[in-house]
């Protein structure tokens, strides 16, 4: 693996497992984010999407399981797009914008970090043998 990968695993790892642990230090602060259809409490699901942040952010980090992670990272992302801010941003919210982007690029790097996983396995896997004649 080269020094850039390397780099960039750590620096789109790191910043969601600070992140996980922001919600699960401030669930009761973070709570007003969670739609209301969302059944039960809402610090209970401030607490699954910090779990699910931090979970994700270490199979990214010690490189396992690293396709999975970023999947997760990417589908929970884009929960956030279609359930908190697209409704906000469509409710005339001008705020709500950023927030719209600024998931909607990391699902988006998510996705492409998942493929470079997949990409990088395939090519680790045992070596083919030759074509016969």
């Amino acid at each position: 693996m080269n020094t850039v990968h390397t780099v960039g695993r750590w620096l789109f790892a790191v910043p969601f497992f600070l992140f996980g642990l922001m919600h699960l230090m401030n669930s009761g602060q973070m709570a007003g984010f969670v739609p209301e259809f969302f059944p039960g409490n809402p610090a209970f699901w401030v607490i699954v999407t910090g779990i699910v942040f931090i979970v994700a952010s270490i199979g990214v980090a010690i490189h396992k399981y690293e396709k999975e992670a970023a999947f997760l990272l990417a589908f929970q992302l884009i929960v956030f797009v279609l359930t908190i801010w697209l409704p906000q941003v469509l409710g005339g919210s001008q705020q709500a914008i950023s927030g719209l982007l600024k998931d909607t690029m990391l699902a988006g790097a998510a996705l492409a970090f998942a493929g470079l996983a997949m990409k990088e396995k395939a090519h680790s896997g045992p070596p083919m043998p030759p074509p016969s004649a």
